[in-house]
């Protein structure tokens, strides 16, 4: 079975695996409720304490622009250079007057803000913009081989392995689930594949 992504997100798959199999492990011996995850109503603190330790083992990433996005470029003191619904070209780039084309898609608003504001500058003393991202595209995964409806699957924001099996049917008898390769986009024209057991 072969899956294919692009642009997919791992960190929520890799927050899922964890709580699923603590959701299934079993009782040892001499365990207390709250070594178990089991917290009695005095144990709040407890319960809130080990949820802030486990939020913080999951390290959001920076949301990176990419092809498709739109995006609006917003300037505090020049409304006139203001230019909203700015298409992420599929060879990655924004057009922007006076400045031209600008490479978006594989970079941080933030990153782009530091890009703009350079490009501008020649023009401008002390460019004051800001980047922002108006509608980010549609993902789609592409999940491929032995499963019930293979095909390409759109989803809004975040998607797991498991995820995007259950949306393609479920596997089939004959799928090795132990095998399968998940194939991600890595910036405009790389890709990375990994073997990993679903």
């Amino acid at each position: 079975m072969t899956l294919n992504a692009l642009r997919f997100r791992m960190p929520l798959a890799a927050f899922l695996f964890p709580i699923v199999l603590w959701g299934c492990s079993g009782t040892m011996i001499g365990e207390t409720d709250v070594e178990r995850g089991v917290y009695a109503a005095e144990d709040l603190d407890q319960f809130v304490e080990d949820t802030n330790t486990l939020a913080q083992g999951v390290v959001q990433e920076e949301y990176v622009i990419g092809v498709g996005d739109l995006l609006d470029v917003v300037f505090m003191y020049h409304n006139n250079l203001t230019t909203r619904n700015l298409f992420v070209r599929r060879d990655g780039r924004i057009s922007l007057p006076y400045v031209g084309d600008a490479v978006a898609a594989g970079l941080t608003p933030m990153t782009l803000d530091s890009v703009l504001t350079k490009g501008f500058a020649e023009i401008l003393h002390e460019p004051n913009l800001s980047v922002i991202v108006r509608q980010p595209a549609k993902q789609k995964v592409y999940v491929l081989g032995e499963v019930n409806a293979p095909g390409k699957f759109f989803f809004d924001d975040e998607l797991s392995v498991v995820q995007s099996i259950a949306v393609a049917g479920g596997l089939l008898r004959s799928a090795n689930a132990e095998h399968a390769i998940l194939i991600r986009r890595q910036g405009l024209n790389g890709s990375v594949g990994i073997e990993i057991d679903v």
